[in-house]
């Protein structure tokens, strides 16, 4: 067992009982070249073949086109997959990574447990090491805890959208699994992570830090398994769990508060508009302010897009805020010649009133880091289009 301190800043650190050095147990633990190098070869098991609990599927999303006005009317639909998570897994001394890559005690991949799923690309080709291995080590020891402990981590943890949408909510699918002692194994590194968690009244004593434990194995793995889909539905479940539990928590002063909304990237290298200048000062006349959300703690975000009518956004994780929003919230988002329907499902759930503008420039195939233009007078067209007149 762990011991625990009264400090409360006090981290959970890794037991002394380990069952492998750093270099001692590659025989022992194939799993090692598995995760980190992707060399090995191996035979994934089916989540099916543990202890699990269902939880309702979404089904495929079937909204219209979004409406869009000017030269720019083009929309991609995203083709649904069949295979969705919606589960909760027990695994009797389970191995988890920082990233989300689940085994059973033998070392075997458990597939449709591992977060996150990669929608159409077979396994060992995308089990490789990349940059995102660090700050650990080639070969990082396992560490072995002798009790039960929920694993919340994901390859996609540290992005916002997927921080709120895939990884929170599977707190909401224990169903009494865990108590308020059961430790759990989550990244606890930017802000936004520690804001929510906190906000969630997760002590720290509870946390297994990614950035100190790399590998673990534990008496009982306990892992929710959920994560948004392409081409289906955003579940309910999911929407709700997060709009009571932040909903009653926002800032209770507002002093970045505002009806009408751009959401700036201009601290953002990538996939933004390169005359968002220019936008924002036009953008003016209809009384919307440039917010850069970044700069504003959880709290405070919750607050803004709570009280937010009209919000005008290039595509970003910033819109993924818009689960606090009012239904009938108006959504103008930004593309490049390509587009994601990813929020145009969101607003469809929570019955906002959706449109988008799409650049004349870059791949019309597929969504790239690359900035673009968006054409004003397009813009300005759908603007009108949903019914936001001049200030």
């Amino acid at each position: 067992m762990l011991k625990r301190s009264e400090n409360s800043n006090y981290h959970p650190q890794p037991p002394l009982k380990t069952r492998s050095s750093v270099c001692g147990g590659i025989l022992r633990h194939p799993l090692r070249f598995l995760r980190w190098t992707g060399l090995m070869k191996y035979q994934p098991i089916s989540y099916k073949h543990f202890n699990h609990l269902p939880l309702k599927k979404p089904d495929f999303f079937k909204g219209p086109k979004p409406r869009c006005a000017g030269n720019s009317a083009h929309w991609t639909a995203s083709q649904a997959i069949d295979e969705v998570m919606g589960h909760t897994v027990q695994i009797e001394k389970g191995i988890a990574s920082c990233y989300g890559y689940i085994f059973d005690k033998n070392g075997r991949l458990i597939d449709g447990v591992t977060h996150k799923h990669r929608e159409g690309q077979r396994y060992p080709g995308w089990l490789t090491r990349g940059r995102q291995i660090q700050p650990h080590t080639l070969f990082p020891k396992l560490y072995y805890y002798n009790q039960n402990v929920v694993v919340l981590t994901a390859s996609t943890q540290k992005l916002y959208f997927h921080w709120l949408f895939d990884v929170l909510p599977r707190i909401g699918m224990l169903n009494g699994l865990a108590d308020e002692e059961t430790l759990i194994y989550i990244e606890h590194k930017h802000r936004f992570q520690k804001e929510s968690l906190k906000l969630l009244g997760i002590r720290l004593q509870r946390i297994i830090n990614t950035e100190d434990v790399a590998l673990l194995s534990a008496k009982k793995l306990i892992v929710p398994c959920h994560q948004i889909m392409k081409g289906r539905e955003f579940p309910a479940w999911a929407i709700r769990f997060l709009r009571d539990a932040f909903l009653p928590k926002r800032s209770g002063s507002a002093p970045h508060s505002a009806k009408r909304i751009y959401i700036s990237r201009r601290s953002t290298p990538t996939r933004r508009p390169n005359n968002e200048d220019e936008i924002i000062a036009k953008l003016k006349t209809y009384g919307i302010k440039s917010i850069e959300i970044e700069k504003l703690h959880l709290p405070e975000q919750v607050r803004l897009f709570s009280d937010v009518q009209v919000v005008v956004a290039p595509h970003g994780a910033g819109l993924a805020n818009l689960v606090f929003s009012s239904p009938g919230t108006v959504v103008i988002e930004l593309f490049p010649a390509a587009n994601i329907d990813l929020y145009y499902r969101l607003c469809t759930a929570l019955d906002c009133d959706y449109y988008f503008v799409k650049g004349k420039t870059g791949n019309p195939d597929k969504l790239t880091p690359a900035n673009y233009i968006v054409d004003w007078q397009d813009l300005k067209k759908t603007i009108e289009l949903a019914g936001i007149a001049p200030f």
